[in-house]
């Protein structure tokens, strides 16, 4: 489910910024096919796409990892 938020979002930014779905594909060298198929969360797309939709936009992807767990010390 989080992905469909991101893209979601990713498409919130596009719109906000007056931009269509070729403006984004001539940005980042995608379809515009496979750019409206990333919007509507049909396909799995790679972090190194999702990326360059962000980045076409003026926004980078973020990612973490939240919760106290990790590497024990001993």
């Amino acid at each position: 489910m989080a992905l469909k938020t991101f893209l979601k979002r990713l498409r919130e930014l596009r719109e906000a910024a007056g931009l269509s779905l070729a403006d984004v594909a001539g940005r980042t060298g995608m379809d515009k096919g496979y750019v409206s198929r990333l919007e509507t969360g049909r396909g799995n797309p790679t972090v190194g796409t999702l990326a360059r939709y962000a980045q076409a936009l003026g926004v980078r992807v973020v990612f973490g990892v939240e919760g106290e767990g990790g590497p024990s010390a001993d």
